[in-house]
């Protein structure tokens, strides 16, 4: 996932560069109308809406970094010797996700967070990381648990939103985006995301209006000049 504002802090969700939404936005409006034409499905393994609200999502098979193995290889050691030093099991779920260690990541950052249950700021990365990586049902699952203790973080709600609209479960997409709301009605990337959901849901109508909203609040930003062109493209 490109880089996040705050992304390891406890109280805050992650936030994608706008001029990600520019890319994100292009490829749904071509997708949103042959969608509505088939089946308003939207295979997203490529490109993700999110609380910043996009980002092209790296291929879990796309390579591995070798330039680490010395270091994953001490770091298992310890960890091996002392299943107890958390320290060093968090470093070493950080090194595999660094090196593109897609499989050994989610099974050390699910043994960090099941040992370490009160550490949000993991919780929240591990999610993070599995919403990179298209493993969505397991970071829906994470974003709950992160939830359960900061339920008012709507941008964490807005990620957890695109997970579910990634799995073409619209309903929860637009359930979860549309409580962000009601914690920060300003959220410029909802607005914009519950009209990207509801256009590949089938309401057009109503993906215009969430668009709308989005230039009544930022109305010189790009991302109001990509509304105004998805709402005169639709």
């Amino acid at each position: 996932m490109s880089d996040k504002k705050d992304k390891l802090q406890a109280q805050k969700g992650k936030i994608f560069p706008e001029n990600y939404i520019i890319q994100i936005a292009i490829v749904l409006v071509v997708l949103a109308i042959a969608n509505l034409i088939l089946s308003g499905v939207f295979d997203e393994p490529e490109v993700a809406v999110g609380s910043g609200i996009s980002e092209q999502i790296a291929d879990p098979h796309s390579g591995v970094d070798l330039s680490n193995m010395d270091e994953i290889k001490s770091t298992e050691e310890r960890v091996a010797n002392n299943p107890n030093d958390f320290a060093a099991m968090k470093h070493l779920a950080h090194l595999y996700s660094e090196s593109g260690l897609i499989q050994k990541a989610v099974v050390t950052y699910e043994k960090y967070v099941a040992l370490q249950p009160g550490d949000f700021t993991m919780i929240l990365e591990f999610s993070h990381f599995l919403h990179d990586n298209g493993i969505w049902q397991k970071a829906i699952f994470n974003y709950d648990k992160y939830l359960a203790k900061f339920p008012s973080n709507a941008d964490v709600l807005v990620d957890q939103g695109v997970c579910y609209f990634s799995l073409s479960d619209y309903e929860n997409a637009k359930r979860v985006m549309t409580n962000a709301l009601k914690y920060d009605k300003k959220h410029v990337f909802a607005n914009f995301n519950l009209g990207i959901v509801n256009i590949n849901a089938g309401d057009t109508d109503q993906g215009k209006e969430w668009l709308r909203k989005v230039i009544e609040l930022d109305p010189n930003s790009q991302m109001a000049k990509q509304a105004k062109e998805i709402i005169d493209s639709n």
